[in-house]
């Protein structure tokens, strides 16, 4: 008939040829999906029933990480998390707090510990050496270098437990060797957060338990209350945005606060978060409006609009304790999590586009 198709039938081979490409093409879907919802999802990478105090990266190699611990041991990676080495040499304290890496010499790094210890590294980690010289009855919580002269470093204390005296803020002048207490002015000598204006090293922020937040104009000889706006005044962690150094954030036992006037007057920025102290903080480096905070006992939580909102990232973590938070300073998709007791978490942020 004109106009008619003749329908030929299919060889079996042509049939199982045509079914084997579309199942292909069905199990490539499958893991693309799988792809997607699992490329936001945190994995644990080691240390398992560990406290993690601090978590730093190298800024010239952001393969190796150092993490320090509650029980006195610091770790190294050099495989971004993947396995971890302990680097205990001369470490004899029985808690690690802070740690801190010289930013344009990588074998130097600085460790702050109980008893009025502060730890040096010249050689990445695999020896270390105490100086307690000028630190007196002393915890060391903090500890920060000036970016722009790193042989002048400061450390934030406090009095050891059932003591009365020790703590505040000191200095070294040159690198470590030697310390001098700065505190002129502040009202409160248990220090948890140091942060340093990029820009104008000569100006340093303090966060402290219950004093607020305390500002210095002069490189720490004199420090001045800068806590107006603040409805909590213990405050665990500080963030300047390294592009615009006017603006601050600090984590305090009431959510998170920021300041746009270099720390004169503070605004609440935790639409989103829980009821929780807000004990680290995190700004991605190159999407500065890119925050995240950790809390501590509701995990991590994401704001992409400079701390106006925040909504909860915490798939995949089994311990939602958050002591430390690290990005990685080249691919600012992959941050780093330690917590207490549960070791240390990995996000990979990219799609599988991103991938590719």
């Amino acid at each position: 008939m004109v106009g008619s198709k003749i329908l030929l039938p299919i060889k079996p081979s042509e049939f199982f040829f045509t079914l084997s490409i579309l199942l292909y093409f069905f199990l490539c879907t499958l893991e693309t999906d799988r792809a997607y919802a699992t490329s936001s999802q945190w994995n644990f990478v080691g240390l398992e029933e560990r406290t993690i105090n601090a978590l730093v990266i190298d800024p010239l190699n952001p393969n190796t990480l150092y993490a320090a611990t509650a029980s006195g041991e610091v770790f190294k990676s050099t495989d971004r998390g993947a396995s971890w080495l302990a680097f205990n040499t001369g470490l004899a304290e029985e808690a690690v707090f802070a740690l801190a890496i010289h930013p344009s010499n990588q074998d130097i790094l600085y460790a702050g510990a109980s008893g009025g210890s502060i730890l040096r590294t010249t050689d990445r980690g695999t020896h270390w050496t105490i100086d307690k010289t000028g630190l007196l009855n002393s915890d060391v919580l903090t500890i920060a270098i000036d970016p722009q002269n790193p042989r002048i470093l400061y450390a934030g204390a406090s009095a050891p437990y059932m003591l009365s005296k020790g703590g505040g803020i000191f200095k070294s002048s040159e690198a470590g060797e030697t310390w001098y207490p700065v505190d002129q002015g502040l009202t409160n000598n248990t220090v948890f957060a140091l942060a340093i204006d990029p820009v104008n090293s000569s100006v340093l922020y303090a966060g402290t338990d219950g004093g607020g937040v305390f500002k210095s104009v002069n490189a720490g000889t004199t420090w001045n209350s800068a806590s107006i706006g603040l409805i909590s005044k213990t405050i665990f962690t500080l963030r300047i945005n390294s592009n615009k150094p006017n603006t601050l954030y600090a984590g305090t036992a009431k959510g998170v606060f920021k300041s746009i006037d270099h720390g004169a007057t503070w605004n609440a920025a935790k639409t989103g978060l829980p009821e929780d102290d807000i004990v680290a903080l995190a700004i991605d480096p190159k999407s500065s409006n890119i925050l995240y905070a950790g809390t501590r006992r509701n995990g991590i939580f994401k704001s992409r609009d400079g701390g106006l909102k925040w909504s909860s990232m915490s798939p995949g973590l089994t311990n939602l304790l958050i002591r430390a938070l690290v990005i990685h300073p080249w691919d600012t998709t992959i941050l780093y999590a330690g917590t207490s007791g549960g070791g240390i978490f990995k996000i990979d942020q990219k799609t599988i586009k991103d991938k590719k």
